[in-house]
């Protein structure tokens, strides 16, 4: 018999209440040049967003391209580095191509962008960019909500919060965020099994 295997790694999970007027609308926090360097605002500022769970939104050199987040991770020095994963090719505003392929990016407020680019329906390589970019960093604040509803130890024990008040959450279609405070990482859930 096949056993699952439980990973246990000291988390926090925070949670989109689900009451009205609970995001804000997005908000330019920094923007950065190819070189890395802050054109206005603070990438400490965008970094205390990711901190407590607030939705992260990035444009490339442009401001033609935006894509949301699924999950960062931090740097020492204050830079993160931000995946955006399975956007389809398209070949204009409102049609895919023909032979379409899967784009994943790694952004990043030094300035590069990794993009790696993989076919539909079959594991072939299509190319990989990197390259810099002037990148305008946007996040949507949780003003009703910018406490842990839930954190566990490495061990799996509980530290705070309630782990029912977490699975109440998911079941009123809570939007739910995992950080990593030792390693920085902070990631969405996109499918959660209660």
């Amino acid at each position: 018999m096949t056993q699952l295997a439980k990973i246990f790694l000291p988390v926090l999970f925070l949670v989109e209440n689900v009451l009205s007027g609970c995001s804000e609308k997005w908000k330019t926090i920094v923007k950065t040049g190819k070189d890395g360097k802050e054109k206005s605002g603070s990438k400490r500022d965008l970094v205390n967003h990711l901190m407590v769970g607030d939705d992260i939104r990035f444009s490339l050199d442009n401001g033609l391209y935006f894509s949301s987040i699924q999950s960062a991770i931090l740097t020492g020095d204050e830079n993160i580095c931000a995946q955006a994963l399975f956007h389809i090719s398209k070949s204009g505003y409102n049609n895919f191509q023909g032979d379409a392929y899967w784009l994943f990016s790694n952004v990043c407020t030094s300035g590069h962008v990794h993009m790696s680019r993989w076919s539909v329906g079959a594991h072939t390589d299509r190319g990989q960019t990197k390259t810099t970019y002037d990148i305008t960093w946007f996040a949507r604040s949780r003003n009703c909500q910018t406490k842990p509803v839930y954190c566990n130890l490495e061990s799996g024990w509980r530290k705070c919060g309630n782990v029912s008040l977490l699975a109440k959450s998911v079941l009123n279609s809570a939007s739910v965020k995992v950080l990593n405070v030792q390693n920085g990482y902070i990631t969405s859930f996109t499918n959660i099994a209660v």
